[in-house]
């Protein structure tokens, strides 16, 4: 993200999807609700440097930590780590493409709920993973258009 209309096109789509994720239990399908912030974040590392990723990282973990009215510290840390993980994945010389925009938002996804597995209360295993899956596939199949237009608004313009 080098040009000013980058970061305006970021701040719009968190502004947008924060409304939205306050929302997204009643965008469920078959009881599994999207998280719109973690898809955003791991579509945006796409387009950015690493230490770019860490900072639209820790930014998502606040904007969901406040809709969620819970522990700051958990969503900006598994968030920063989410974003510096999708960075570094990016960064690998694989060619993006939707199918790669689909597995780097579900191991993204995963990656960000495994880490909540690790703090109390404790959690009914089974059913938690089931969910983490579940919203993972939602998320990946949501990222897919969402690169697609970014691809459109951020590549650069050829005459």
């Amino acid at each position: 993200m080098k040009e000013f209309k980058h970061y305006i096109i970021a701040i719009a789509g968190f502004w947008i999807l924060a409304g939205l994720q306050s929302q997204a239990s009643r965008l469920a399908l078959l009881g599994v609700a999207p998280d719109f912030l973690i898809a955003w974040l791991c579509v945006l590392v796409f387009f950015c440097t690493r230490r770019q990723a860490i900072w639209l990282g820790f930014f998502t973990g606040l904007i969901h930590g406040s809709i969620a009215a819970v522990d700051l510290a958990y969503y900006a840390i598994s968030r920063l780590l989410t974003g510096y993980i999708g960075a570094w994945a990016k960064d690998q010389s694989v060619e993006s493409s939707p199918l790669v925009v689909f597995i780097t938002v579900f191991v993204g996804t995963c990656f960000a709920y495994f880490i909540r597995l690790l703090l109390p209360p404790g959690h009914n295993i089974p059913a938690y993973l089931l969910d983490t899956i579940l919203t993972a596939t939602y998320n990946g199949v949501l990222a897919m258009p969402m690169y697609a237009l970014l691809k459109k608004a951020i590549a650069p313009t050829t005459y």
